[in-house]
């Protein structure tokens, strides 16, 4: 058996949490899971400031969800400054 890589890692703890834990039949697509925390950190900042508190339980959250290093860089880089 080929050994699996760290991307079918990632894909199969983010997948196995949100079928097991949040009822979803089928994979989040990763353009909608990269809006979804977009729009998580501009409502965190909703007041102004994107605290490091705030920050930080969404990366964790992110992680806990078994996303990618390079998502978690992303969510942790993010501005949260969109117009939404």
């Amino acid at each position: 058996m080929e050994a699996l890589t760290h991307e079918q890692i990632h894909e199969i703890r983010r997948n196995w949490y949100l079928r097991l834990e949040r009822g979803f039949s089928k994979p989040v697509p990763m353009a909608v899971a990269k809006t979804y925390f977009k729009a998580l950190l501009v409502f965190a900042r909703g007041d102004g400031v994107l605290s490091a508190k705030e920050r930080s339980w969404i990366v964790g959250f992110a992680a806990l969800l078994g996303h990618s290093d390079e998502f978690l860089q992303f969510v942790h880089s993010y501005s949260a400054d969109d117009n939404i």
